[in-house]
């Protein structure tokens, strides 16, 4: 028994008609793409936009893991990410901890628990 018998007709695998339907996709796109061109310009502002806000959600993450990885462990990670991080910070280690903690407020992930 075929679960999709409409599937396996021969006149819907023929590459021909593929191709037909690909290029009528095509150029409804693009005409609707058209309707766009003016706008062109701040389209491509917030994908940018999008792009550093992705790159910031990444970064939001890092003081906390600074703080674990470096400030509170015996031996510290010496990647250039901890590096950077810590290169800001001052040497002691409570001023580590407080700056960590600062950074992680900063960005909107506290380190004790989320506020609802």
């Amino acid at each position: 028994m075929l679960v999709f018998p409409s599937l396996c007709r021969r006149e819907i695998l023929d590459t021909e008609q593929f191709g037909q339907v690909d290029a009528e996709a095509m150029s409804v796109y693009r005409r609707a793409l058209g309707y766009f061109a003016a706008d062109r310009v701040w389209i491509a502002a917030l994908v940018a936009l999008i792009g550093v806000s992705i790159c910031v959600g990444l970064l939001e993450t890092w003081p906390l893991a600074v703080l674990i990885d470096s400030v509170l462990t015996g031996q510290p990670k010496g990647d250039w990410v901890h590096a950077l991080f810590l290169s800001i910070l001052p040497a002691d280690k409570a001023g580590q901890v407080v700056g960590c903690c600062h950074g992680n407020l900063a960005s909107g992930y506290p380190t004790v628990g989320r506020a609802a």
